[in-house]
């Protein structure tokens, strides 16, 4: 048991690592590349991607593996609460971006005056598409597949730079180019994990596996939110204050993205 944990948590420690060592890699491009304002913008509209998305999920990821893991034994209880989930979390990341979408004009202001179109709108395109990739990848940690876990999070990822960098460096499109990459990347690597299960799988909705999961999920919110929370306020309160603005932003996301590199290892045992 104890070799198991170690091989899974370096497993799950490379594909975090994956993503942050090419975010690390890529930073003195986008800095060369990216006024200041536009990279607090982009610490900004991730910042606020995270939050829509851990709504939308609602405590359905930690749900997922928690009920998944107790259905181990059944298979089709645990596709039929995958493709619940899934379903779920399309759906409800389109709402959530469409209302985020309509209070933009009262949102927006207090976030640095980011215009929606189409900065906002390419950072709110992909966050059903990062919630419908997230639930599909609890699928394999559920099935003790961290091999598969670890490849799909590194294509992710991959994805992300492929469509990003060219686009950055061809196009005049600056910090667009990141986010549209960005939910282009997720919506992919959604598509290819729904690809990869079961052939002749019944995509169900299941309403009382819904409940279940969501009477799991809710309760964790406050919990799940705390230092999701904590980081958000830094960068709105900077982006809102006409001292500071997007410019101080960037500065303290060039920080965070740096030190976010310590938490690689917890999360990966985490994941463990």
């Amino acid at each position: 048991m104890g070799v198991r944990l170690v091989k899974e948590t370096s497993l799950y420690t490379l594909g975090i690592a994956v993503a942050r060592f090419a975010n690390l890699l890529l930073l003195p491009l986008y800095l060369n590349l990216l006024s200041k304002e536009e990279y607090g913008a982009l610490g900004v509209l991730e910042q606020l991607g995270q939050l829509l998305v851990m709504l939308t999920m609602a405590g359905g990821l930690e749900a997922l593996l928690k009920i998944g893991t107790d259905l181990r034994d059944t298979p089709e209880a645990q596709l039929r609460m995958v493709s619940t989930m899934t379903t779920w979390m399309l759906v409800a990341g389109v709402v959530v971006a469409l209302l985020c979408a309509l209070l933009w004009p009262w949102v927006g202001p207090s976030l640095g005056g980011i215009a929606l179109w189409p900065s906002a709108a390419y950072a709110l395109s992909g966050v059903a598409g990062s919630a419908a990739f997230q639930s599909l990848s609890a699928h394999l940690q559920v099935q003790g597949k961290a091999e598969k876990h670890t490849l799909y999070a590194a294509l992710r990822t991959v994805l992300n730079v492929v469509i990003a960098v060219p686009l950055l460096l061809f196009t005049d499109m600056g910090v667009n180019a990141l986010l549209l990459a960005g939910s282009v990347s997720f919506w992919i690597g959604a598509a290819l994990l729904l690809w990869q299960l079961p052939k002749g799988m019944a995509f169900v909705f299941d309403t009382a596996m819904l409940r279940r999961v969501l009477a799991y999920g809710v309760p964790l919110l406050p919990h799940l939110a705390a230092a999701l929370v904590f980081q958000a306020t830094d960068k709105f309160m900077l982006a809102a204050s006409d001292a500071d603005g997007l410019e101080a932003v960037g500065v303290y996301s060039v920080g965070s993205r740096i030190a976010s590199g310590v938490m690689m290892l917890g999360l990966g045992l985490q994941r463990a």
